[in-house]
């Protein structure tokens, strides 16, 4: 017996992986789940209790055995009961032995003469490039409903983290099937082909010691920065099995005209090659190797500009909740931030506030270059100003003079680490933080709790800490930029 939402889960979370379903099968030992994906579950089981209780009365058919909650969950569908709780679903599988699907949908909700399939999710997109698994719930539990109903559903529903409720066009069971498929067969018989390690994926992921550390110990071509999966899959086809082969086997040149996979078309390594190529000569001499000279903004005047939200690789519900800028010389009023209160509400002003601080800045400095760290921030700026609106083209200009210190730092130096992140490169740059990552990740998960919760007492007391976060972020990149732009003095023309 196989729960599709367990199944789905072990695939998709915290990102698309089938080596977590092979180290669940081989029994390998993982870490306990870290205070920051707790707090994300009852995030999630919260968000559920709630919309439960907007819904008012309904069946709920959450316990029980799995026959009896089958058998109610049959018997209510026929009745037309308007609104029920925790259906379950089961069907045989159309691959393998036959397995049989277990699917437990959040809702079924009458429409008219057939039911609309509704789940909560901890997301405020669920597309094919976010959060897909959300998708392929909805059409998992759109096959059962079928295969017990003889009949499609009425609709397909999720609820995001706003409460808003959006349709899913249903494209069919095709993609879900497979994606079980595979699950299956990796449960059952081990992984059959090569899955790649990165740093991103992996970061969350409760396999993650057992994974990454053989990967750094076979030297896998995937560890390398610049090496993406689809890179690595291909590296594999062309039979190099470690990032020491790589010299021998390519020159920069031939490198870069390797073709992979790339969406639906194949895209060559280009200028990535020699960038890769470094990356290994600072693995293999676990030194840094200044690449060229950075190519910086000139000037002592600039706005640093941060924003915290969940990371991406998590179920990520894409909402802000810090936005900070800081500019430079430091003074007194230097630092500036609008922090999101709850619900949409809470976003949106957080939203405003920000632009009302950015447009001081502006008029009071001009168009100073506004450094930052990564797409991550680029992206939210550009997603909250189509979602909300851009009152005077205050987050045009700030886009406008947006320059990503991370572009800068990977085009500039090859350092002996998996990852550009910003809590790798300071280091390099002599910043040390007074608090670890993993506990900033955890105090934001307990603020967005408190926020979604509306706690009030918890979430002032964890609003310093957010705010330090922040602060923290703004002040790793100061010394980034510091440490690049010592470089560039004392690079050779």
């Amino acid at each position: 017996m196989q729960l599709v939402e367990l199944a789905l889960s072990r695939l998709h979370r915290p990102t698309r992986c089938l080596r977590r379903v092979d180290c669940v099968r081989r029994g390998v030992a993982s870490r306990d789940l870290s205070a920051f994906l707790l707090e994300m579950r009852r995030l999630e089981e919260y968000k559920e209790e709630e919309h439960l209780h907007l819904l008012g009365e309904v069946l709920d058919l959450a316990h029980g055995t799995l026959e009896e909650q089958t058998a109610a969950t049959l018997e209510a569908i026929g009745e037309r009961v308007p609104r029920i709780y925790r259906p379950v679903l089961r069907a045989r599988a159309p691959f393998g032995d036959g397995p049989e699907l277990v699917g437990v949908p959040h809702f079924l909700i009458l429409d008219r003469d057939d039911y609309v399939i509704r789940e909560v999710a901890y997301v405020l997109h669920a597309d094919e490039t976010h959060n897909p698994d959300w998708l392929r719930r909805l059409e998992a539990y759109a096959w059962l409903y079928e295969a017990n109903t003889l009949r499609p559903p009425a609709g397909l529903q999720y609820v995001n983290v706003d409460g808003e409720v959006h349709d899913v066009a249903y494209q069919g069971p095709a993609k879900v099937l497979d994606e079980l498929r595979q699950v299956y067969e990796v449960g059952t018989n081990g992984l059959a082909k090569y899955e790649p390690v990165g740093e991103v994926r992996c970061r969350l992921c409760r396999f993650r010691e057992h994974c990454f550390a053989k990967a750094l110990a076979d030297k896998d071509p995937a560890v390398l920065p610049a090496v993406d999966l689809s890179l690595a899959r291909r590296l594999r086809e062309l039979g190099i099995r470690s990032y020491t082969e790589l010299p021998a086997a390519f020159t920069a040149k031939t490198l870069a005209a390797v073709e992979r996979p790339f969406g639906t078309r194949m895209r060559r390594v280009g200028r990535k090659a020699k960038v890769i190529l470094d990356q290994v000569s600072a693995f293999e001499s676990g030194r840094t190797i200044r690449r060229k000279k950075p190519e910086l903004p000139a000037g002592d005047r600039y706005v640093l500009f941060d924003v915290l939200g969940l990371p991406e690789q998590v179920h990520a519900s894409g909402r802000v909740y810090v936005w900070g800028i800081e500019t430079s010389p430091l003074g007194a009023d230097s630092y500036r931030s609008s922090v999101a209160g709850p619900g949409a509400k809470g976003g949106r002003e957080a939203w405003f506030g920000f632009l009302r601080n950015a447009a001081a800045v502006l008029k009071k400095q001009g168009d100073l270059p506004f450094f930052h760290w990564s797409r991550f921030d680029k992206d939210r700026l550009l997603e909250y100003a189509s979602r909300w609106g851009d009152r005077d083209g205050i987050a045009d200009r700030v886009a406008r003079n947006l320059f990503d210190l991370r572009l800068a730092a990977r085009d500039a130096v090859a350092i002996p680490d998996t990852s550009y992140s910003i809590c790798t490169v300071e280091q390099h740059a002599g910043f040390r933080r007074t608090r670890s990552q993993q506990e900033s990740d955890e105090d934001i998960a307990r603020y967005i709790r408190a926020v979604e919760t509306k706690d009030e007492a918890l979430r002032s007391e964890l609003l310093d800490r957010v705010i330090e976060r922040n602060r923290e972020d703004l002040a790793a990149n100061r010394a980034v930029l510091g440490w690049l732009r010592g470089l560039a003095d004392t690079a050779e023309s």
